[in-house]
């Protein structure tokens, strides 16, 4: 009997640690349930298995071994019908002898296999049945209280990663759905900034350009110094506003991002926003190609975000950007030798938020993010982007 035991306790041991490494490997359901029955009927030296899971008010066979199953249209019994049914209404393990012969057992497969023996056991998970799990013998076989204790608490293991399995299922489901929402608002977004744009260009741009001219027009026929000074400074202040409008319209959306693509769109980024202290040198392996817009759409923005950081809080001198590709992936690189992001200053909310941002750019591409900071040392962002 020691010997039993002590064999027994060493197959549980085994098939656990199979089963909780199941439970972690994010397999499809599917084959995590074929597994697990595996390791279930290997736990018994059984001859045959199967899993019904409870769904939608019925139990329906998601996997079977030394068993008829067809996985499109498998074997569906109701709530109160069959073996599973008697289990969920018992709320504990079930032995069927003759269960070829047995009227509950309503699956035909377990006559067409003629077996003899089957132990049924609930699958639980917070104490409520998600489904059921049967071995099949077909043998005569008994079974010692020790042997279904063993069983029902491989059965806890089984029901664990299966629920573990649903709720990664669900998490990758709602991960991929935000992906899509968010790949969808930013497609909105640069549409929206890509209007806003030709129209800030085309239509107010070209207004006050006309105005500029007819300003020009009226102080030649004016004779009056004091009327030609206030014209003067109206005339400066549309030109001031029409390089405003002009940076606005680049900054929603830079022509050249759309007509050149994504190099020439950083060197302007580049020489725009160098000057003063700050000195920005762009590094690309050339020829550089264009590349699909949504990548260069990406790519440009985040720099955007990045460099923009590093004016307003890096207290940075030099930034070096380098833009490269293999045949893989594209590759992005801002380096700074600011302070970095280690301050627990009030700004760091707002660098927190265009971090976020230039994260969730990348990865609704498939892409990494990474962020590198060292205080007084500087900061380093690398992206990459499947191709």
């Amino acid at each position: 009997m020691l010997q039993d035991a002590n064999k027994r306790t060493e197959i549980e041991l085994q098939v656990l640690a199979e089963i909780h490494e199941l439970g972690r490997s994010r397999l499809p359901l599917p084959e995590l349930l074929d597994a697990i029955l595996h390791s279930m009927i290997k736990s018994l030296t059984a001859d045959a298995g199967a899993i019904q899971l409870l769904e939608a008010d019925q139990f329906v066979v998601r996997s079977a071994h030394g068993l008829s199953h067809n996985t499109e249209r498998p074997f569906v019994s109701a709530l109160d019908d069959g073996i599973a049914g008697k289990v969920k209404q018992e709320q504990k393990p079930i032995v069927v002898t003759d269960a070829y012969r047995d009227p509950t057992v309503v699956n035909p497969a377990i006559r067409q296999a003629q077996i003899k023996t089957l132990l049924a056991v609930p699958l639980f998970s917070n104490s409520t049945v998600i489904g059921v799990v049967q071995v099949d013998f077909l043998e005569d076989r008994n079974f010692a209280d020790a042997d279904i204790e063993h069983f029902e608490r491989i059965a806890h293991w089984a029901a664990a990663a299966i629920e573990r399995n649903k709720l990664d299922s669900e998490i990758d489901r709602s991960r991929d759905a935000l992906k899509e929402l968010t790949s969808k608002l930013t497609d909105r977004v640069e549409s929206e900034r890509r209007r806003l744009s030709r129209e800030l260009h085309d239509q107010a741009g070209q207004s006050l350009t006309a105005i500029l001219i007819r300003l020009d027009l009226v102080s030649e026929m004016i004779t009056d110094a004091s009327i030609k000074q206030q014209l003067k400074q109206i005339e400066t202040l549309a030109e001031d506003t029409v390089e405003e409008l002009r940076r606005i319209s680049r900054d929603l959306r830079p022509a050249v991002l759309d007509d050149l693509g994504l190099e020439e769109a950083l060197e302007g980024l580049a020489s725009t926003l160098s000057g003063g202290a700050l000195s920005i040198t762009l590094m690309v392996e050339k020829p550089f190609p264009r590349l699909p817009e949504a990548i260069e759409i990406a790519l440009y923005r985040i720099a955007q975000e990045a460099l923009n950081n590093v004016i307003k809080h890096a207290q940075a001198t030099v930034v070096a950007v380098r833009l490269h590709k293999d045949k893989k992936a594209v590759h992005l690189e801002i380096k700074d030798n600011g302070i970095g992001l280690a301050s627990t200053s009030s700004q760091n909310s707002s660098k927190g938020i265009g971090l976020v941002g230039m994260e969730e750019r990348a990865r609704s591409l498939q892409g990494k993010f990474n962020i590198d900071s060292v205080p007084e040392n500087g900061t380093r962002i690398r992206v990459e982007i499947p191709l």
